[in-house]
């Protein structure tokens, strides 16, 4: 791993002004300069975390892989939140499969999008009460922990750590220790090497649903 290298900013997105999109507004922090530098392929995002944690760092890991941009967030150690892009999960489909949307809502919120309204997803569906909040919370705090398993168990690319930034906004991970993630992302990645569909739904990192 090397040290102060430069990136361009986490690059990340929550997708939600996009046809179909998800979530809360997206955030891009002006990260100008790095900690923690290095390569996917030496260490995974699982073993930096872990690194991160032990340290008790506060900062944004961010990673970039082939057809992958994400971030991981970290408050003195902890995971509080993660973006990726492409989304491995999308909000409509969380919604539909939890039963707290149905088919007919979703597409009209989708065209809503398409015609031009440039609201999430999720605030079109709240407005006209198509959603509950604690349903629509729901599938936001799983969207986001689908896209930190992803990002954990990337095969290659490159990392880069920039320490003390995090963006604004509440952030959905509920302050989870790297150790209990990791554990998830090996069963993840477990799942995905023996060809077995995931556990939780989700396609194989890096694809968009």
């Amino acid at each position: 791993m090397s040290s102060s290298t430069p990136v361009d900013g986490d690059g990340s997105s929550d997708g939600n002004r996009t046809p179909a999109g998800d979530g809360a507004p997206a955030h891009r922090p002006a990260i100008r300069t790095s900690s923690l530098a290095g390569d996917l392929a030496t260490f995974r995002a699982y073993d930096v975390c872990q690194l991160l944690g032990l340290a008790r760092a506060t900062g944004t890991l961010i990673l970039r892989a082939d057809g992958v941009r994400g971030a991981i967030y970290l408050d003195e150690g902890r995971v509080v939140g993660a973006r990726s892009r492409p989304h491995p999960r999308r909000l409509g489909s969380l919604l539909l499969s939890s039963g707290a949307v149905d088919e007919p809502a979703l597409a009209r919120a989708v065209s809503a999008q398409i015609a031009g309204d440039r609201r999430p997803l999720g605030e079109i569906l709240m407005a006209v009460g198509e959603v509950r909040p604690a349903a629509l919370a729901a599938a936001l705090v799983g969207q986001e922990r689908a896209a930190l398993v992803s990002l954990l168990i990337l095969p290659a690319g490159r990392f880069a750590f920039a320490r003390g930034l995090l963006p604004p906004g509440e952030q959905r991970l509920s302050g989870a220790a790297p150790q209990e993630l990791v554990l998830d992302a090996l069963a993840r990645l477990d799942e995905l090497n023996a060809g077995r569909k995931p556990t939780d739904g989700s396609p194989t990192s890096g694809s968009p649903a």
